[in-house]
């Protein structure tokens, strides 16, 4: 679904394992479509977006990719507060957005019992999501 809404973006995904768990498919949808277009908006124009899922016994990780500058790691965990916006790519001139798809990342994952990091060295950033299989999903 995402490739049909980047038709520009170069997405490769792979699945290993049992991925499946118990969770809100709703919400889990939302949290991979903020990460992947996150990855494609923020990455090099040419970059391919990565997306690995893999599990285990206990838990399902999911991890988004992209190449372009790297961030500094004083940085990192403020762009999962809301309203914060990462510098766009030179030519990406879209800022309609408000800074909330990282906030929802992070919100999401906590709902699941989960957890969101990001990582990003030699011009490689990631945002790796692990969740718990069996959760009760947090009620809104």
């Amino acid at each position: 679904m995402q490739r049909a809404a980047l038709p520009g973006s170069n997405i490769d995904f792979s699945s290993t394992d049992s991925t499946g768990g118990r969770w809100d498919p709703s919400r889990i949808k939302l949290l991979v479509a903020n990460l992947v277009v996150n990855a494609a908006k923020y990455g090099e124009p040419s970059g391919v977006v990565t997306v690995r899922v893999q599990g285990d016994d206990a838990e399902v990780r999911l991890a988004v990719e992209n190449s372009g500058a790297t961030i500094p790691a004083e940085e990192l965990e403020g762009l999962f507060e809301p309203l914060r916006r990462g510098s766009q790519r030179e030519g990406n001139v879209t800022s309609t957005n408000l800074g909330l798809g990282l906030f929802i990342v992070r919100e999401v994952a906590r709902a699941h019992g989960g957890t969101v990091r990001a990582e990003s060295t030699d011009g490689r950033t990631t945002f790796t999501v692990t969740l718990p299989r069996a959760t009760e999903v947090a009620q809104a």
